[in-house]
């Protein structure tokens, strides 16, 4: 997708900003995200897995910083078992508190990516639903955005232009706040 072209110009951009550590606190909604800091947690077809923030993790949400007037977020980093867990998603316009549902048909491109250790899925469906968010315009950065989400997703490749006969259903919790580089 567009933003793996662009991750680099946001590594270089942002090489200032360094990573938080980790709340100790276990709360599964937390009530507020530190700036730079926040939680993603997923489990799909009955996996869990829980980003781990340390000074390997990367993260971002911002709003049109490519110029698509679009919301992108990438999630780079470790669970809980230190499988890798890569994230990333672009839908259209500025994320609002509300539910809220994208998919794949209506979107008419690959908007949502998960790939968790060797497992990696596109997403045909997801539904939001944004506790919290807090959009600076001045900057193009969520901070913060809090939402629980629930979907569905396949696995790669597709062949013969066919979608996989698979499907896993997914959910989690997301408090992203800033940028963790």
């Amino acid at each position: 997708m567009r933003l793996t072209q662009n991750i680099l110009f946001l590594i270089i951009l942002l090489s200032g900003v360094t990573a938080c550590k980790k709340n100790k606190d276990k709360d599964p909604e937390p009530v507020n995200c530190a700036y730079n800091s926040g939680s993603f947690e997923i489990n799909v077809a009955g996996e869990d897995h829980e980003l781990q923030l340390d000074s390997q993790t990367n993260f971002t949400i911002v709003y049109n910083w490519f110029g698509y007037e679009e919301s992108a977020m990438v999630i780079i980093g470790k669970d809980q078992n230190a499988e890798s867990v890569y994230i990333e998603m672009a839908v259209p316009g500025i994320i609002t508190e509300g539910s809220t549902s994208y998919n794949n048909t209506d979107l008419d491109f690959d908007f949502f990516d998960i790939d968790l250790d060797t497992n990696g899925l596109y997403v045909s469906e997801v539904t939001f639903d944004v506790v919290e968010s807090q959009f600076d315009s001045s900057q193009g950065i969520y901070t913060p955005i809090r939402a629980n989400f629930s979907g569905t997703a396949h696995s790669y490749p597709w062949v013969n232009g066919q979608p996989p006969s698979d499907t896993q259903t997914f959910s989690g919790s997301l408090c992203l706040n800033g940028l963790v580089m």
